[in-house]
């Protein structure tokens, strides 16, 4: 380890140190450790959107990894070289949209050692099963009986799904889709504003 000590020229001879570096003698030959933290081995989920997590750290220097790969089913899924190493903080990776079936996933990490060395992560499976679980929607302003006099209405509601998460909503009328709405988050209150006259009209 070494880093660097100033002094200025001041009555009080004030000192700064430098950010403490490390240089290696010799061949570093020591290959990241790499650990699987979520989803668990054996995992069953309905999300097809899944956050993979992994911990790793380089030896001797725990921060000297320059990437690492999402190996899925035996192929790189995607890479990252941006590593958090510090105080055993989690890395993850995303993949949407994943199908339904089984697949096996691991992490491996390459340092910056002058031989490059490979760390591999144990290997856990996962597997996507159909999402069977309907959204829950609270309707919430107008409230049930409400009369509207100028044919504008902002419809309040919060809906929610325990695994796939909202596509979409639709405002409905009568029995008839009036409106569409993709841009949905869920557990939070949000309104969809429908512009017209409906219901029967009555002539004299």
């Amino acid at each position: 380890r070494w880093q660097i000590t100033c002094y200025d020229n001041s009555s009080n001879l004030n000192q700064a140190y430098s950010d403490e570096y490390v240089f290696l003698v010799g061949i570093d030959q020591s290959p990241p450790v790499v650990t699987l933290t979520s989803p668990t081995d054996n995992t069953s989920t309905q999300n097809n959107d899944v956050l993979f997590k992994y911990t790793a750290f380089d030896q001797p220097v725990s921060d000297n990894i320059e990437n690492c790969s999402l190996i899925l089913n035996g192929q790189i899924n995607q890479t990252n070289h941006t590593i958090v190493t510090s105080g055993g903080a989690e890395n993850n990776f995303t993949v949407r949209n994943m199908p339904l079936g089984q697949y096996n996933w691991s992490v491996n990490c390459t340092d910056g050692a002058v031989t490059p060395n490979i760390g591999a992560s144990e290997t856990y499976n996962l597997t996507i099963i159909e999402d069977t679980d309907f959204p829950v929607i609270n309707l919430e302003q107008p409230v049930n009986g409400a009369n509207d006099t100028d044919g504008r209405i902002d419809f309040y509601f919060n809906t929610s799904d325990i695994s796939g998460g909202i596509a979409f909503c639709e405002v409905i009328i009568n029995g008839t889709l009036n409106t569409t709405d993709n841009t949905i988050t869920e557990d939070t209150s949000q309104f969809i504003t429908v512009t017209g006259r409906w219901g029967p009209q009555l002539a004299d």
